[in-house]
């Protein structure tokens, strides 16, 4: 599969992986709306392609070329229900909507109630975004996501709506004292999510990096503090890359505790926060330079 192309091939800082193997990535880049009501500012791997049973929406995609009719929603959410039912896991719908749409030099806007979305424009050949694995596995399938979307709902529900998507920071206060601390911090850092999602879509639009990398940290903070799913190493990264002149910002990405965090930088900055990182982090990084690019498809290999 073809996600955001990195240097001199599909892999990690070079190294070119065929798609069979287990080691494929596709890292599209994204701004997302995820269902339960959240809309987020993201920059993400969409898919790991494993021999095991993994959340997989780009491989789903190129499954599906075959039997495509030319409606991206519709393949997007076929490729949902496929995650639903068989992988059991009730995700939203950013990574098959970003595997399905995904367009070179943009990341893409996707507003989860009405299911339309936006290309943003992200072309400065200035920037790179680095992802950055802590190699630190994580269980999508575990109790944790659940138990987040349905702490979400119970917000919901408290507020009378449909979903957070509705509910105001303001409506969240006047009913903290009707939630138990937990759910409240749930509701807060996804209602929190959505006001940063639209503040993130107009720095990009304007260019504003600087902007843009603040609303980076401070959605990795409110899922740290508030969702809580990040974890040491992924707050050691995002700490690490932080200290090196020429970072915007950085965040964890994905489902969290573990997986990768994602850096937004100056190109001229890559080498010094690789090598900053590679001294700074406790366990062993792999890192992926990378740009926004097409969503998943085949490539044929030499």
């Amino acid at each position: 599969p073809r996600g955001t192309q990195v240097k001199n091939g599909w892999g990690p800082l070079g190294k070119r992986m065929p798609v069979s193997s287990s080691k494929a990535h596709v890292f599209p880049l994204s701004l997302e709306a995820r269902m339960g009501g959240k809309r987020h500012a993201k920059i993400v791997p969409a898919a790991r392609c494993t021999e095991q049973r993994k959340s997989s929406p780009a491989c789903e995609n190129l499954f599906l070329r075959d039997t495509d009719d030319g409606d991206p929603v519709a393949k997007a959410l076929a490729c949902q229900k496929a995650e639903h039912t068989f992988a059991k896991m009730p995700c939203g719908i950013m990574d098959q909507f970003i595997s399905v749409m995904g367009k070179e030099g943009h990341a893409l806007l996707i507003d989860c109630r009405t299911l339309e979305t936006r290309l943003v424009p992200l072309t400065d050949p200035n920037l790179v975004v680095l992802i950055t694995n802590s190699n630190v596995r994580h269980t999508l399938t575990g109790s944790e996501y659940p138990t987040r979307r349905r702490q979400c709902e119970e917000a919901a529900k408290v507020l009378g709506k449909a979903s957070l998507r509705e509910a105001s920071m303001s409506s969240l206060e006047a009913s903290k004292a009707l939630m138990s601390e937990e759910v409240y911090r749930r509701a807060r850092h996804v209602i929190g999510e959505i006001e940063r999602t639209v503040k993130a879509e107009e720095a990009l639009q304007s260019k504003d990096y600087k902007r843009f990398g603040q609303l980076m940290v401070e959605s990795h903070n409110s899922l740290r503090d508030d969702y809580e799913v990040s974890c040491a190493e992924l707050d050691e990264l995002v700490a690490a890359a932080l200290e090196v002149p020429g970072v915007y910002g950085s965040r964890m990405t994905g489902g969290g505790f573990g997986g990768c965090t994602v850096t937004l930088l100056e190109s001229s900055a890559t080498e010094n926060v690789v090598r900053h990182l590679k001294e700074r982090y406790s366990r062993t990084a792999t890192f992926y330079c990378t740009k926004a690019s097409d969503g998943s498809k085949v490539h044929p290999l030499p």
